[in-house]
């Protein structure tokens, strides 16, 4: 029966059913989208997508989880991808055992496709829909045997969902539902029964949630003190927040008041609140169901629970353009029950999706700032959040082509608090040598601007700059730290080197030595104020190894107490005595690669002391990086020894070894 699956649509629902299919040993299974031909990137995303998922991802119970690469290539090898213009997906169709359809919700896209899998998927093979709102017996009216059909509705994320809408209609057969019970068990899922009205059971109240929601904002309400009413768990004594809930359990009411959803399904009253309650904890996160907190309302009584997330935030999650569509198709089905909310719409017009664009109610995404001078004296770039996803060091490249292009005669570059790389983007170049190249020609190719930026580049280090962050401190001319700050190299405590130009940079600015001590150890740099150190250091149970050196030449060019407005302005007024950094190859002689082989040795010795067996693979990769690069051109050493040497190091075991203890949840003593 599951020989061969097809998944209609490479969106949030249908990578996710595709991936849990693979998981679950299914044999074949197919994703088909119309967008695949047209946008590889697309597909490029989703099959990345995947593969991460599959990599990493936690169960039903939020045990976090992970397989070797081998796994990975195993439940991954499952997969194929076609586009359902093609005939290639017709081919498919003929040699399929079901097909579940995870396209947007619009009636006549789904009914359109419809006829064309019924046409060539043999009978009596079934067509299931994962529609969220939408009508199953209208969807079926379009069916020459509409009997293969019915819906199973996911929850999002559906690896980590367990419960599945069965919704059928009066003409679904017996072997139907049967074929549904049987996939959703392969899957681990659960199923519970929900009738055929629109938004069935979940979305019928979580919508009444969202237009109660949207009400409250056009009526002057802050989206941020509802959530936080939601998630404080103070929402029954607040006025707003208690009027939103109150309007899901009205929905919760009339499901059995009004649509008499209990007798559609066959089930006496306290059956059918008793399911739902069930399926609402699992599928919509909530601690208790909504006819458990009705009990509670009835009697006035706080049930002192706390959402795991407001209104704004769930819209956000879900998509804004999927909550807009719900809102519409219900409205379509039922005019005299729903409505749309305006607010959606602007949103959308204004590229606001939610989680996925960045930016809804709330901003997801760190930015890129820039600003620059009227007379042009200097630009000032930075960036928001701690880490550096790949997306942010792209722009900041950018932003350095657009100062240059401006005419900024000098660029101040803001670090505040930085940590470095985004590790989670590490794990797909763990599994793939394309992602991992990918990744780096990013990361040093914005490198490069910074260094060969025509006017002096001022780094300005607050807080904190390791890894990523500090290398690009070192790719300025001239670095201005903090006495507090912490800077370091540390990618070999997590079985990796530096990647963005650090085996090159850093070695021309403090010598092999410093820069060996630094890089070799995956080492920081103390706090100027140790007790301060010492205690937070104790508080994080930080095991970063610790240089002896402080904040201060040569690994910047000045430590101040404070980084002032005026001290920075003085910087670029002074610009024309600050020249740019030279980066020449070390010298190099026969005597000279003697003499400091001699020392290389000596001190590399102590190093791996320092190690002992828990020494990484990256060691001697970085090793060959600093010793071989440094004597060529920055540019040369940075794109080829460096970049090679990070290409090999993501392929080690100890950096998927390493990497993959950051996700693990810490113990708690």
């Amino acid at each position: 029966m599951f020989e061969r699956l097809i998944i209609v649509g490479g969106g949030v629902m249908g990578s996710g059913i595709a991936q849990v299919a693979a998981e679950a040993g299914v044999k074949n299974v197919v994703v088909a989208d119309k967008a695949f031909g047209a946008s590889p990137g697309f597909l490029k995303y989703v099959q990345d997508k995947i593969k991460h998922g599959i990599f990493v991802t936690k169960d039903s119970q939020g045990k976090f989880i992970h397989r070797t690469r081998e796994e990975v290539d195993e439940v991954y090898k499952r997969i194929e991808w076609c586009n359902t213009g093609f005939k290639q997906f017709k081919a498919y169709l003929l040699q399929t055992t079901m097909v579940v359809e995870a396209i947007e919700e619009n009636i006549d896209l789904k009914q359109e496709l419809y006829k064309t899998i019924e046409h060539y998927l043999p009978m009596p093979a079934p067509i299931f829909t994962n529609t969220s709102v939408i009508s199953i017996k209208k969807l079926s009216e379009c069916l020459i045997h509409p009997e293969r059909f019915m819906g199973v509705h996911f929850f999002n994320p559906v690896p980590l969902m367990k419960p599945v809408e069965f919704i059928t209609h009066p003409e679904t057969s017996v072997g139907t539902f049967k074929a549904a019970k049987e996939l959703i068990m392969r899957l681990g899922k659960i199923h519970k029964r929900a009738p055929d009205i629109p938004g069935f059971i979940a979305n019928r109240l979580f919508v009444k949630e969202i237009e109660a929601f949207l009400d409250a904002l056009e009526e002057g309400a802050d989206f941020r003190q509802i959530d936080k009413a939601f998630t404080t768990g103070t929402w029954f004594s607040d006025h707003v927040a208690g009027k939103i809930v109150d309007r899901f359990l009205g929905a919760a009411r009339d499901l059995v008041a009004k649509d008499r959803a209990h007798e559609l399904l066959g089930e006496n009253e306290e059956e059918f609140k008793k399911n739902v309650d069930e399926l609402m904890r699992l599928g919509g996160a909530l601690k208790m169901g909504p006819y458990e907190l009705i009990g509670y309302a009835d009697k006035n009584e706080d049930p002192k629970m706390q959402f795991r997330m407001g209104p704004a935030r769930f819209i956000d999650h879900v998509g804004i353009d999927v909550a807009q569509n719900c809102c519409e198709m219900l409205l379509a089905q039922e005019p005299e029950r729903w409505k749309t909310s305006p607010l959606l719409q602007k949103m959308l017009s204004e590229g606001k999706k939610g989680v996925k664009s960045g930016e809804g109610f709330y901003e997801y995404a760190d930015k890129v700032t820039f600003v620059i001078a009227l007379d042009k004296s200097y630009a000032r770039i930075g960036w928001t959040g701690k880490v550096l996803s790949l997306k942010l060091v792209r722009e900041l490249g950018e932003a350095f082509d657009k100062a240059k292009d401006l005419g900024a005669e000098s660029v101040i570059l803001d670090i505040n608090r930085g940590r470095g790389a985004d590790i989670n983007e590490f794990l797909l170049a763990l599994l793939d040598e394309d992602a991992a190249i990918q990744a780096i020609n990013i990361w040093q190719s914005t490198i490069l601007k910074v260094i060969n930026y025509p006017g002096p580049v001022f780094a300005a280090i607050k807080g904190s700059a390791f890894g990523g962050a500090y290398e690009f401190a070192l790719a300025c001319d001239y670095i201005i730290a903090e006495n507090d700050a912490e800077i370091g190299l540390v990618e070999a405590q997590r079985g990796m080197l530096p990647g963005g130009g650090g085996t090159q940079t850093l070695t021309r600015r403090v010598g092999e030595s410093r820069a060996r001590q630094m890089i070799l150890r995956g080492a920081k740099l103390k706090r100027h104020n140790e007790e301060k150190f010492a205690k937070k250091s104790m508080r994080m149970k930080d095991t970063t190894p610790i240089l002896a050196d402080e904040v201060g030449p040569p690994w910047v060019d000045e430590a101040v107490d404070k980084i002032t407005e005026e001290r920075l302005m003085e910087l670029v007024v002074n610009n024309k005595n600050i020249k740019k950094r030279g980066r020449s190859p070390l010298k190099s002689s026969i005597v000279l690669d003697f003499l400091e082989s001699g020392r290389e040795k000596k001190e590399i010795r102590k190093i791996r002391e320092s190690w002992g067996p828990l020494e990484p693979e990256s060691f001697e990769l970085a090793r060959n990086a600093i010793w071989y690069g440094n004597r060529k051109q920055i540019a040369e050493g940075i794109r080829e020894d460096e970049f090679e040497a990070i290409v090999a190091a993501f392929k080690t075991s100890t950096a998927l070894k390493k990497i993959i203890e950051f996700f693990e949840p810490k113990e708690k003593e």
